[in-house]
């Protein structure tokens, strides 16, 4: 019956649907929302099959901006939630737990994360505070 309906058990689903024209439409035009200037990464079955074994890669490129999603200025003494990894100014999380959770517990405030967060739990985020640091530092061109 899977092969009256055009399903190949033993390939896994996200080859066979990178095969339809509908698709792939779909995928360009979610690409496009987010990422107007570039070109779309390639699909698992644009790459080459090998000889038959599933090789999977996985590369992971995180662009973490470095403006505060809250006060949507450059962030000073940023802070990570560890639940969901966000990180925000230490000023505007604060306040925001303030006005929204008595100090305590709100959900994350970046859109679609359903995430918790405490003021006990976050953390300073040494990481972008290097960022920040570096960022901050005059470039000289040659």
């Amino acid at each position: 019956m899977e092969r009256e309906l055009g399903v190949v058990v033993d390939t896994p689903p996200r080859i066979n649907y990178s095969k339809c024209p509908e698709y792939r439409d779909f995928r360009a035009a979610l690409w496009r929302v987010r990422h107007a200037d570039e070109d779309i990464p390639p699909s698992v079955s644009d790459q080459e099959e090998g000889d038959g074994e599933e090789e999977m890669v996985m590369v992971s490129q995180v662009r973490q901006s470095l403006r505060c999603p809250i006060s949507q200025m450059t962030m000073v003494e940023p802070v990570k939630n560890p639940a969901c990894g966000h990180s925000y100014s230490s000023a505007a999380i604060h306040q925001l737990l303030q006005v929204r959770g008595g100090g305590s517990t709100i959900s994350c405030p970046l859109h679609g994360c359903n995430k918790q967060v405490r003021a006990s739990a976050l953390i300073r985020d040494e990481a972008l505070e290097a960022r920040l640091k570096q960022a901050a530092e005059p470039r000289i061109f040659l």
